[in-house]
């Protein structure tokens, strides 16, 4: 594509973590095929330890609701018209100049993805940052890197602050100090067209 764009297809296969190399079972070898998705960079335990939290009809095993859910989510929590002109009307040359730096500046100020994380047994005071409830030690949390080290949330709270849908894949994007979808992150900076849906 040009301008650095990602194809809706690539951006996909990106959120899908395709390679899944995190989700092999380091006791036997076996790989945890029954999720269509799982979070990168946790070992299995911690990947059932994570969908517990989440409302059933959300997590993705193969061929379910969740998996149909989490399809849904992608293409509209990652519209590609946001980032690929090839999906947008047709569009001067000054409005493709700055949908590319539109999209580059949100990939380099914004976008992230949580990390789920097992919180120590140290004696720490946390509060989710959504529901501001308590977080145990030992539970695990979300943690985004754009909101620095002791910003948490329940794996259940990770969610779109305008829909308040999970975030998909657990990708964000940071806007002032809340977490957004990429459809309605794009939305806090331009209009989106309700005609053809593009911001």
């Amino acid at each position: 594509m040009s301008g650095g764009c990602l194809s809706p297809a690539s951006r996909i296969r990106i959120a899908a973590d395709v390679h899944r190399h995190s989700t092999s079972d380091d006791d036997s070898g076996c790989v945890l095929e029954e999720y269509s998705w799982v979070p990168s960079g946790i070992k299995p335990d911690m990947v059932h330890m994570y969908f517990a939290c989440l409302p059933e009809d959300k997590i993705p095993y193969v061929n379910s609701a969740g998996e149909e859910w989490r399809t849904r989510q992608l293409y509209y929590q990652l519209p590609p018209q946001d980032s690929d002109i090839g999906y947008c009307g047709k569009l001067s040359n000054q409005e493709v100049r700055e949908l590319i730096q539109f999209e580059m500046g949100r990939k380099r100020e914004c976008l992230g993805r949580g990390i789920i994380e097992q919180l120590p047994y140290d004696n720490k005071r946390r509060h989710c940052h959504k529901c501001k409830g308590s977080l145990s030690e030992g539970n695990l949390v979300i943690n985004a890197e754009r909101f620095g080290r002791d910003v948490h949330w329940h794996p259940q709270c990770f969610v779109c602050t305008e829909c308040s849908n999970l975030l998909v894949d657990l990708i964000y994007f940071k806007h002032e100090a809340d977490v957004y979808c990429g459809r309605h992150h794009a939305e806090q900076i331009k209009p989106r067209c309700a005609k053809c849906d593009e911001a």
